[in-house]
């Protein structure tokens, strides 16, 4: 009787066991290679590789390829699409192409369909981008803290500190507050600052002396920015961001926050469920000039003010 329960337990056990096991390996991991805070992994395609690609959710479409990568792997022409960005003003003709398999952190991808474009690059050697579609079957985790990817066939409940995804021009968003202000803002992992729409400026009270200056590119277009360092706090969920430099884009209608200012955070995002998770290790943050931006002196924000006024810059 003893050794029979003795067996139950010893299999009751390994079953147990082989359930860890499994959970732990539906869980796929890779290393974030970062350049100026933009996340970069390494995959595979058509079993070849590997390449770096940057991780970027402010790109809508599955993947961006670059034209030597397209024509190195003959990567067959699909069909045609019209590029553009969150300014709506720029529509860029682009073949599209087809990978059969995509591979990464050991996971495969089959069927993802890229456009061909050379990328905004950072690195040096990026051969492409990963959309936010690309991960639309699975879960999606950008820890920034501890450099790693991981994806898995789990789902995000309705639960503490999930909460509803909301989606522009496909990539996701959250919501910005600046005292009774609230404006929309789009994840955009391949960016760099945090960066405010230009109707927003007139509201905006700088730290003098902290004037800085710049330009920042997108796969379709370069805009000229201007900002500083910003006398207040600007909140995202639960965390502040406590007199960060901000940049003031002339195109965009809404906020973008980049990789200089999410590297405290962890975020999961899951498109079949729309939810997203978004957590810090600490309420309150700092957020530094993005490497685009240069120092140019003192307190020309009164142009930004009047620029605002006269509905451009």
């Amino acid at each position: 009787m003893q050794s029979g329960l003795r067996l139950f337990l010893s299999l009751l056990l390994v079953a147990i066991s082989g359930v860890a096991v499994l959970a732990e390996e539906d869980v796929h991991t890779t290393s974030l290679e970062m350049k100026r805070g933009v996340p970069y992994v390494r995959l595979m395609i058509n079993g070849r590789g590997p390449y770096l690609f940057a991780v970027d959710t402010g790109t809508g479409n599955e993947a961006v390829v670059s034209p030597k990568l397209a024509a190195e792997l003959a990567l067959p022409v699909v069909g045609e699409a019209l590029l553009t960005d969150l300014s709506n003003r720029t529509h860029t003709p682009v073949d599209k192409v087809e990978m059969d398999r995509v591979t990464v952190a050991g996971m495969d991808f089959n069927g993802v369909t890229a456009i061909v474009r050379k990328p905004v690059d950072y690195n040096g050697k990026c051969m492409g981008l990963l959309g936010f579609a690309f991960f639309r079957e699975v879960l999606l985790t950008l820890d920034y803290p501890k450099r790693r990817l991981e994806l898995s066939r789990s789902v995000l409940k309705d639960e503490e500190g999930v909460m509803p995804m909301r989606l522009h021009k496909g990539s996701p968003m959250v919501e910005l507050s600046m005292g009774k202000q609230r404006i929309d803002a789009q994840i955009d992992t391949a960016g760099l600052g945090l960066t405010l729409p230009l109707w927003v400026g007139p509201s905006l009270d700088f730290i003098t002396g902290t004037d800085v200056k710049g330009s920042e590119r997108t796969v379709v277009a370069e805009y000229t920015l201007r900002g500083g360092q910003l006398n207040g706090a600007i909140g995202i969920g639960d965390y502040h961001y406590d007199a960060p430099y901000v940049e003031v884009n002339p195109t965009f209608p809404i906020a973008n926050i980049g990789s200089v200012a999410l590297q405290n955070f962890v975020m999961s995002f899951d498109q079949r469920s729309g939810l997203e998770r978004i957590t810090a290790s600490r309420d309150w943050l700092t957020v530094s000039p993005s490497p685009m931006m240069v120092s140019t002196g003192p307190d020309p924000f009164a142009f930004i003010r009047m620029q605002a006024d006269k509905g451009g810059m």
